[in-house]
């Protein structure tokens, strides 16, 4: 449960973060440099998680899989390029220049509908109104927090609530 509690904040660092383009459009800033300024902090996070994993495992004497064989190292790699030639389409297409984060969301929608149906296979024609629709869904819930969020920014900008809050402290002492 650590772990997973621990590695659930890598999705936020590690682009494409659906946190940090919420985080873009509330605030006004680019998606693409907070997605490069991402990139190294979310890295070391990765590799001082694994070392603290390594360091407990080898304390606690803790089961192992097998190593896997270069066979196996090749044939999983394999499978999962496709996934992961989804992060050099977006990452590649927005430093390159090719296209806008905007831009670079509906290519990889457009690609990951095409792997899921035609190679990974996970998605069939028949699910594919479902998942529109549970797309839309969510999308409309995200935009209603960001718009609740910079309407609440708003409102503590133009009522100056911050810095009521500042002076009554600073009177405090």
């Amino acid at each position: 449960a650590g772990i997973v509690t621990n590695a659930g904040t890598l999705g936020i660092l590690i682009p494409p973060s659906v946190v940090m383009v919420v985080y873009a459009a509330a605030t006004e800033q680019s998606v693409g440099k907070l997605f490069m300024a991402g990139v190294i902090p979310g890295v070391l996070l990765g590799l001082v998680l694994m070392v603290a994993i390594y360091i407990v495992a080898v304390k606690k004497n803790l089961p192992a899989m097998p190593r896997a064989s270069l066979r196996e190292w090749l044939r999983s790699g394999r499978e999962a390029l496709w996934g992961l030639l989804l992060m050099v389409i977006i990452l590649g297409g927005i430093y390159s220049g090719m296209f806008t984060p905007t831009e670079a969301a509906a290519v990889a929608a457009v690609y990951s509908a095409f792997i899921a149906i035609f190679v990974y296979k996970d998605l069939t024609f028949k699910e594919v109104p479902k998942v529109v629709l549970d797309s839309g869904k969510l999308g409309i819930m995200l935009m209603f927090i960001i718009a609740n969020a910079m309407l609440f920014a708003h409102v503590l900008t133009t009522e100056q609530i911050p810095q009521q809050i500042t002076g009554m402290v600073m009177d405090m002492g």
